[in-house]
């Protein structure tokens, strides 16, 4: 071990602070560990705060603007108009950019039907008119392109955009009306 004779009281001294600062030095390393998980749960569990704050005013504020799901207004969409003659006879079909005419749903074929829920929106059975994977999918993916590539709007979403939102701002990008669309399409559900 140790040479009493080589050894005097004062090395003895400093072997036992030596041992000690050790000691507390990993001490000191577990209490910077903690203090900094601490200070991370701290600023998660304030972000989270902080973002429903932002979500209840900026909801709070947009209500006093949203359309009332009960004053449906049905969309007037421009159709085909029809020229006869005196003999009944189609003379004229006039329409504008589109050629439109309404199909009632019974006449729709189901397989076309399933097609276009399959297409627009595979989830629809799976939640409650907002696709929160969708909506978290699109926005890594925009966020990857810098540029809204693809969205994450659901079939009621685009009901929603299509009866209720005024006309002129349907296909501005906003986050407004983004948001707008998707508390009615929640209400909707």
């Amino acid at each position: 071990m140790y040479n009493s004779r080589s050894m005097q009281n004062g090395d003895l001294v400093r072997i036992g602070r030596r041992r000690r600062r050790a000691r507390r030095g990993g001490g000191r390393a577990l209490q910077r560990i903690r203090n900094l998980f601490l200070l991370l749960c701290a600023t998660a569990i304030l972000g989270a705060v902080a973002l429903a704050a932002v979500t209840v005013n900026t909801y709070t504020a947009l209500a006093q603007e949203m359309p009332d799901l009960d004053d449906y207004r049905s969309t007037e969409l421009a159709q085909t108009s029809t020229v006869y003659d005196a003999d009944g006879g189609v003379v004229e079909q006039l329409y504008g950019v589109q050629n439109r005419f309404v199909v009632g749903l019974d006449d729709i074929d189901p397989t076309l039907r399933d097609a276009v829920v399959a297409i627009e929106d595979h989830r629809f059975e799976e939640h409650r008119g907002l696709d929160f994977e969708a909506i978290g999918r699109a926005a890594v993916e925009n966020a990857k392109t810098l540029s809204i590539q693809e969205g994450g709007s659901t079939i009621t979403q685009q009901l929603i955009k299509n009866t209720y939102i005024a006309q002129e701002q349907r296909y501005i990008p906003s986050f407004q009306r983004k948001f707008v669309e998707g508390s009615l399409a929640w209400q909707y559900e």
